[in-house]
Order: C-alpha cells, then structure tokens, then sequence
C-alpha cells in the first residue's frame, strides 16, 4: 500500500511539473491560432503547444533520482 501511495504522488507532481509549459504552451498556440485559423497557423500552434509538451517532460529531473541519490546531494 505503501508503494502505491508512493507512486501515486510522484505522478500527480510530474502531471503538475508538465501541465505547467503544456498549458503556456496551449496558450501561446492558441493565440496564434484563433485570430486567423488558417492551416499554417494550426500547424504552428500545434507545433508550439508540443513544444510546451516537451519542455514539461524534460524538466522533471528532480522525480526521476532516488531517494538515496537525494540524501547524497543533500550531505
């Protein structure tokens, strides 16, 4: 029980750590996009809310050490 406890709050920080640029990202596209949609304007407002995506998921490091690995840091 206490695994999946574990688990659950390391994902519900990673989906807050992501959501962040995702949603900057969305915005961006978004206005972009809503002022004129054309096809271009999609493409680039897709192509900057994946973008947004991208940096959430790459900007998790922190979740992905051990604890181990952050006792040694913290020393």
């Amino acid at each position: 029980m206490h695994k999946i406890l574990d688990y659950l709050t390391k994902v519900i920080g990673w989906l807050q750590i992501v959501a962040s640029p995702l949603l900057f990202g969305l915005g961006i596209g978004a206005i972009i996009f809503f002022p004129n949609p054309t096809t271009t304007r999609l493409i680039i407002g897709i192509s900057i809310a994946t973008l947004g995506l991208v940096m959430g998921i790459f900007s998790t490091p922190e979740l992905d050490k051990n604890d181990s690995d952050r006792k040694e840091e913290n020393q």
